[in-house]
């Protein structure tokens, strides 16, 4: 077996040993903070934004308009609205738009960003004026947001600290902050025992891995350092893919799979009282309060 270094983690600079190997890239999960993260050098992250800027919208904007996302985003809404009144709501990664459209309907001021020009020009047919191809700390407004979302964004970021950090400064004081992405314990589990099982190219299909692999520990450790409050982790629906579509044997196991999978993880997180959270996708509050441990 090839003996593997022990690279710093990103967030926290703890040694972090080799976890697992997905798409012939390495993963490492930090001990201390619990982040899984891949190492990418200069070069490499450079050509990760490059990808989402001239090439994001070609592989995935088709995923963007799926029924499922529309019904995932009112989920996000009515989860949002469980504490918020319609006020203004800033989204990172808007892509094309739809979740804005459907947000603006139910009376929210809206502003959209995202790094890709194509899905603007799209996002600009029906919310002109209000998407702008930018990033948190390039965006040019000195207006602060009564609540802030990243849906399926957060663990494409770069440099994870520092984005929550300019994403903090963008909210107003007690603002809300929603983040929604894979869960990394669950989709680092299912890889290891598919491996154990030599089923790891099946299951590939259904793991989700992207610039890093988010726990709950980890997130909740950064959203409390960068001054958020309130911090709720909760399983989240399923919002499906159009790889599953083109097939209806696959679209139903799909299906099946995920209510399944998420009734589960329902139960054990409510018998648990919330600390047991195996969902494949988490949902996440936090209220802007307080000061950030620098």
């Amino acid at each position: 077996m090839t003996q593997r270094s022990s690279p710093s983690c990103p967030c926290c600079n703890s040694p972090s040993p080799y976890l697992l190997s997905y798409a012939t890239v390495d993963y490492f999960h930090c001990g201390s903070c619990d982040l899984i993260f891949r190492l990418r050098s200069k070069e490499d992250g450079e050509e990760c934004i490059r990808h989402y800027r001239e090439d994001s919208f070609r592989t995935s904007s088709a995923d963007q308009l799926n029924v499922r996302r529309a019904a995932l985003f009112k989920g996000v809404i009515d989860c949002i609205e469980k504490t918020k009144k319609p006020g203004s709501l800033l989204d990172v990664g808007c892509g094309r738009g739809l979740f804005l459209q459907i947000a603006r309907r139910r009376g929210w001021s809206v502003t959209g960003i995202d790094l890709s020009a194509d899905s603007i020009r799209e996002a600009e047919k029906f919310l002109e004026g209000r998407v702008f191809c930018a990033t948190v700390d390039s965006l040019a407004t000195d207006q602060s947001f009564d609540v802030v979302t990243l849906i399926n964004v957060l663990d494409h970021m770069l440099d994870i600290r520092k984005e929550i950090f300019c994403i903090r400064a963008a909210l107003k004081d007690g603002g809300l902050l929603y983040l929604r992405f894979p869960n990394g314990l669950f989709h680092s589990s299912l890889l290891r025992l598919a491996d154990r099982m030599h089923l790891a190219d099946v299951m590939q299909r259904l793991v989700v891995f992207h610039e890093y692999a988010l726990t709950p520990k980890f997130t909740r450790r950064l959203l409390e350092e960068a001054g958020f409050s309130e911090v709720s982790i909760h399983n989240s629906p399923l919002a499906g893919s159009s790889v599953y579509q083109r097939l209806s044997a696959m679209r139903i196991f799909s299906d099946l799979f995920n209510q399944a999978g998420l009734l589960f993880a329902r139960t054990l997180d409510f018998c648990s009282g919330g600390r047991f959270i195996i969902g494949p996708s988490l949902e996440v509050t936090a209220v802007k309060s307080g000061s950030p441990i620098v």
